[in-house]
């Protein structure tokens, strides 16, 4: 009997390496996905309502409702960061998502104001790049 004949060597082969680039693609799809960017950086991507998040930095904010204001039925009127105020929203503190104004990446602006509900101290405006999921 003859072994394996060198055509079926080579399909062996080719196929284990194609298998090992599509993994790598994957993963490396995958990991560039996870890092929640857009072309302003990482951490700017749009935040769904309800979406947990973990705050990265200490940041003390104003109430919610006073930055971020509903102006039609998904429209918003925020202004460009979120301003200081008087609510410690503490960091490694875990908070919901209420509200991002932001409808597109162009929209997605680091510093812009998204407004979370904390366990203990209601809902504070705070800016996009200290979210982290």
């Amino acid at each position: 009997m003859a072994g394996p004949s060198l055509r079926s060597k080579l399909l062996t082969i080719f196929g284990g390496l194609f298998l090992v680039i599509v993994a790598a693609i994957l993963a490396a799809v995958w990991i560039y996905e996870s890092q929640e960017r857009t072309y302003y950086g990482r951490h700017t991507n749009i935040l769904p309502s309800g979406a947990r998040v973990v705050l990265a930095r200490e940041f003390r904010g104003a109430p919610a409702d006073q930055v971020i204001r509903r102006k039609g039925d998904k429209d918003y009127d925020w202004p460009g960061s979120a301003p200081a105020g008087d609510i410690l929203a503490a960091k490694d503190t875990q908070a919901v998502v209420k509200v991002d104004p932001a409808w597109d990446e162009d929209s997605c602006y680091p510093d812009r104001p998204v407004a979370i509900q904390l366990i203990s101290d209601g809902s504070v405006a705070v800016p996009r790049y200290i979210l982290h999921r």
